[in-house]
């Protein structure tokens, strides 16, 4: 056997293709022996994207478990080949694999390579590193779906910096560098969904007085996945600026992100307003005792949960995108 020619490998979201790290961490078999099971055993043969990187299906990973198992037996590494091949039938070795999407891919493999994620993506951010923060990035981007990539991987780890930021200058320096990097990233892929939406026009703008938060950033990639068409407004800003908002492109909805919400100015204005108004707490945002939400819908706290709301509330007759 052969190791498989360089292929071309489409940019799309379900390849259910893996990078060699990735599945250096699920299997514990390290980069190099991987590369000596394809190049001098012949054992796995994984896919290459033009640059040449090695991409490993479902099935390698699969295959590269029994390769475990085999030794394990105490089976040498020069006889494996062989019994792999014996284990196939001419049926089976005529009949090609299924198609394997993340999607349809073993649950724990699709655990162990979010896992893999995480921990890269907290090891840049914890050197400062850009760089590795977009490679990690730009793994998952090309394997998943953005709104999986979201709540899978940035969402859970701004809530986990987020949570620290009272530890000291060092992990709140941390927090801020990863939220200034996404906001960039997921800014970059906002304008290209926007470009491609054709459904009802939403307005999104932090609570009053507030600054931006990564999480009305994250709220308005999903919104924009789903098709809405958004318009936002940076922070601070004023009720009568987004009131003034509302006026002049007619949204069919309107979308207020932030931690402190003040019921008495947001519930009145929020009634005088002939659209529906929907209010997102970030993470360690409360809502104050007084609130009654007249006029006002408070979303879920997952992001996803919170576009599939807003989505069913503007566009009912759409069907839903599909949830991580």
């Amino acid at each position: 056997m052969n190791p498989a020619p360089a292929l071309p490998i489409p940019a799309s979201d379900e390849d259910g293709l893996y990078p060699i790290r990735t599945v250096s961490s699920v299997t514990g078999v390290n980069a190099v022996t991987l590369r000596a099971w394809e190049r001098r055993h012949g054992l796995i043969s994984p896919q290459r994207t033009p640059k040449g990187h090695r991409l490993y299906s479902i099935q390698d990973i699969e295959r590269i478990q029994q390769i475990l198992a085999l030794l394990e037996q105490g089976i040498s590494i020069g006889r494996i080949r062989g019994v792999l091949e014996q284990d196939l039938s001419p049926a089976t070795a005529s009949t090609p694999s299924p198609v394997v999407t993340p999607q349809t891919a073993s649950p724990r493999i699709t655990a162990d390579a979010w896992r893999d994620y995480r921990y890269r993506m907290e090891h840049a951010v914890r050197q400062f590193s850009t760089r590795r923060l977009e490679k990690v990035y730009g793994d998952a981007m090309s394997l998943f779906p953005p709104q999986q990539v979201i709540c899978r991987l940035i969402h859970p780890l701004h809530q986990a910096l987020a949570q620290h930021t009272a530890q000291g200058a060092e992990a709140e320096a941390e927090s801020r560098f990863f939220q200034a990097w996404a906001c960039q990233a997921l800014c970059s892929r906002l304008r290209h969904e926007l470009h491609h939406g054709s459904g009802p026009l939403l307005g999104i703008a932090p609570l009053p007085h507030e600054a931006d938060h990564l999480e009305l950033l994250m709220l308005s990639l999903l919104l924009a996945i789903r098709g809405l068409r958004v318009t936002r407004l940076s922070g601070p800003v004023s009720l009568a600026a987004i009131e003034s908002l509302s006026r002049q492109v007619a949204p069919a909805g309107m979308v207020l992100c932030g931690q402190h919400p003040r019921a008495a100015q947001l519930e009145p204005w929020a009634t005088t307003l002939s659209i529906p108004v929907f209010l997102a707490l970030t993470d360690n945002g409360h809502l104050p005792s007084a609130w009654h939400g007249r006029g006002i819908h408070l979303l879920p706290p997952d992001p996803q949960a919170a576009a599939e709301h807003i989505g069913s509330r503007l566009q009912p007759s759409n069907s839903p995108m599909e949830s991580p």
